[in-house]
Order: structure tokens, then sequence, then C-alpha cells
């Protein structure tokens, strides 16, 4: 089945670009509230002198962003970690492990 009147893919285009910068400007805005907060982290991967890369119990993959930790020390993937947002990067956290590592159970455990 086809339909008739369809919108010419330049209009198409530029509609969807418009909606993208939309989404993306919001979610960078919800990122800077948080500014000040600590979030609970579930590190992804350590890289080990560059910190480590990890999502908050709000960050949904390929939605939110992602948060960045400012170290890697003590961190594996698969830990918890409490942390402190210090600074965003366009949708993206990041945060500084809280005194004593921060450290929280193991996930999954």
């Amino acid at each position: 089945m086809t339909y008739g009147d369809k919108l010419d893919e330049d209009v198409v285009a530029e509609r969807l670009a418009r909606v993208t910068r939309l989404a993306e400007e919001l979610t960078s805005q919800r990122a800077e509230e948080r500014l000040g907060e600590t979030v609970r982290v579930l590190v992804e991967s350590v890289d080990g002198g560059e910190g480590a890369v990890g999502r908050g119990e709000h960050q949904a993959p390929e939605t939110d962003g992602q948060t960045l930790l400012t170290t890697s020390q003590g961190l594996a993937p698969g830990r918890m970690v409490e942390a402190k947002v210090v600074a965003t990067e366009g949708v993206d956290l990041v945060a500084e492990p809280l005194g004593g590592g921060g450290f929280t159970e193991e996930a999954g455990t």
C-alpha cells in the first residue's frame, strides 16, 4: 500500500533534524540540573588513566547519555559507585567518586 501526497525528502530530513536538536537540548538541560547531586553509577568500562564510564540509575543506554567518572582507581566493570556530579559534557555527566571510593556492592550481589 502506498500513500499519496508524501512530503518531500528534504522536508522530512529538516523536521527530523529539528526534533533531534530539541531532544538533545532538553537532555542536556536535564543533565545540567543534576550538578551537585549524588548518583549511583554502574561502572561499564575502565580506561586506566582516563577514568571510568558508567550509567546512573536514571540513564538508559542510547537515550540518556552516560556518566564519566573522574578516576578509575579501584573501579572495575560491574561495580556500583556513589559519585557527585561535578560537570556535564552535553548529555553526559562528569562525576567524582565519593570518599573512600564511594563503593557499594558488586552488581548482582
